[in-house]
């Protein structure tokens, strides 16, 4: 980890799809069934919250550069730091299923019917493997390159859609529930929040050009904001709110629309290509993050963290095929609750991380 060297915009290419990898699923219609016409309100003002709290997870990053996430915890909280990575461990386990299998669910029932989930999730999870084996560079390669393809396609759909959009949709404003407003905001905040834990993959002083990435981190976070807030706008636009929310995957299904009025056939393909993208690369960099864990947090042979990093890879394999069978679970806004628990308890483990490394640092100087 240490030879391996990267710059401000590699690792900040990795927030746009481990940002937008978990709204393109059933979250989009979370949003749009709680907020209704105020979706966008509550995108604004969760936006607003997770530049707080984003600004938290990045003063972790920025401090005692030379060492990575793990190193942290340990300096932090000393002989039980060994159970603080065990659950930053399975945390990110969690959050990877989260991602990888909401993409397995989409592609079994949208164009692989007949295929078996398992083996499309065994397939998504053998890709990932071999990126994240290969270590940050690699990883952020491919990400970046990812992120230029998938912004073409974005720029492809955004041009089509923009004409169908009816702006009577976005009409009456502010006759939502005060408390649902906020929920959704708080959701939406925790949510986009969450995988920018993992620019923590890296040592701050890895970076080439380290000064850069404050500002980089912050322009990219803006510009992911509104891939995800123009994507669910747009769907807003087209269809309605009454419409949109019905819909298990409202982002996908509002390019039907553009289908009607171009030469080109299932324009809807290309956004699932973006969703692709993200989707596989997001659970690249978080895949890599749970083997830098285990590499880093606990004292054992190389040979036993390997074995350690298969376990790992037969756990993520069979929880979702055990508990994630019934597809309809899986649509539901029930499943929204766990992944969203987990994510709250990974941003307080950095928030804990943060004050006791303060704190620690204050003691030392006097």
């Amino acid at each position: 980890m240490n030879k391996e060297k990267i710059n401000s915009i590699s690792l900040c290419s990795m927030i746009i799809p481990l940002c937008c990898s978990t709204f393109y699923g059933i979250f989009s219609s979370f949003v749009l069934d709680t907020a209704k016409t105020d979706t966008f309100i509550s995108m604004i003002l969760g936006y607003i919250i997770s530049i707080i709290i984003s600004t938290i997870i990045l003063k972790l990053f920025s401090f005692r550069t030379k060492e990575c996430i793990q190193e942290k915890v340990i300096f932090a909280f000393g002989k039980i730091s060994p159970i603080i990575n065990t659950l930053i461990i399975l945390l990110s386990m969690v959050i990877y299923i989260f991602i990888s299998y909401r993409l397995v669910s989409f592609l079994s029932s949208q164009y692989l019917i007949r295929t078996n989930k398992n083996l499309i999730y065994a397939l998504t999870l053998f890709i990932t493997y071999n990126t994240a084996k290969r270590g940050i560079e690699v990883t952020t390669r491919v990400s970046t390159i990812s992120v230029y393809i998938s912004l073409f396609l974005y720029l492809f759909v955004l041009f089509g859609l923009f004409k169908e959009i009816n702006f009577e949709n976005f009409l009456p404003i502010i006759t939502s529930n005060k408390k649902d407003i906020l929920i959704s905001s708080l959701i939406f905040s925790i949510y986009f929040t969450v995988p920018i834990f993992y620019i923590n993959i890296v040592k701050k002083n890895d970076l080439v050009d380290s000064k850069k990435f404050n500002k980089y981190f912050y322009i990219t976070h803006m510009f992911t904001f509104l891939l995800v807030f123009f994507a669910i706008m747009l769907t807003l636009g087209v269809y309605g709110i009454n419409l949109s929310k019905i819909f298990d995957y409202p982002i996908y299904t509002v390019l039907y629309k553009i289908r009607i009025s171009t030469f080109i056939d299932s324009v809807e393909n290309i956004l699932v290509i973006f969703w692709l993208l993200c989707s596989i690369n997001a659970s690249n960099i978080i895949l890599l993050f749970i083997f830098n864990s285990i590499n880093k947090s606990f004292n054992f042979k190389d040979k036993t963290k390997g074995i350690l990093k298969y376990i790992s890879l037969i756990i993520i394999f069979i929880i979702p095929t055990f508990l994630y069978q019934n597809n309809n679970y899986l649509e539901s806004f029930d499943y929204i609750v766990i992944p969203f628990l987990i994510a709250a308890t990974l941003i307080l483990i950095s928030f804990i991380t943060f004050i006791i490394l303060i704190i620690k640092k204050y003691i030392k100087s006097y």
